[in-house]
């Protein structure tokens, strides 16, 4: 029997969102595993630790984005680019006017993803 290790390129949070499935589509879809081979799935080390925005919003200055993709979803990460964009002080104030939206994706549970947009 042997061992398949798979490690996230980028190590943290978003390691732990990569599917690992077997046969996705299934027969019907033309994936099964040859007979006598049997594959376990288990589950793996979860990352931590989310990277710094501050820099990155530094370098976004005072050019303006309508859109903004933000591909990290935890609370860090929402919150910079929330105080980023708000409208006391940030894109949205009168001060600045330069507007905008920033768009992330989340998964979970229904309540998971209702706590997460109470943020």
């Amino acid at each position: 029997a042997g061992v398949v290790t798979l490690t996230a390129r980028h190590k943290g949070l978003y390691g732990n969102e990569i599917p690992v499935t077997l046969n996705y589509y299934g027969f019907g879809g033309g994936e099964v595993l040859p007979a006598g081979v049997n594959i376990t799935v288990a589950s793996g080390v979860k990352g931590a630790g989310a990277p710094a925005l501050n820099d990155a919003v530094a370098a976004m200055g005072d050019e303006p984005f309508d859109y903004i993709g933000l591909p990290f979803n935890d609370t860090a990460s929402v919150n910079t680019m929330a105080t980023e964009m708000n409208d006391s002080s940030g894109r949205w104030s009168y001060v600045r006017q330069l507007y905008g939206h920033v768009y992330t994706a989340k998964t979970g549970t229904l309540s998971e993803l209702v706590a997460a947009g109470d943020q």
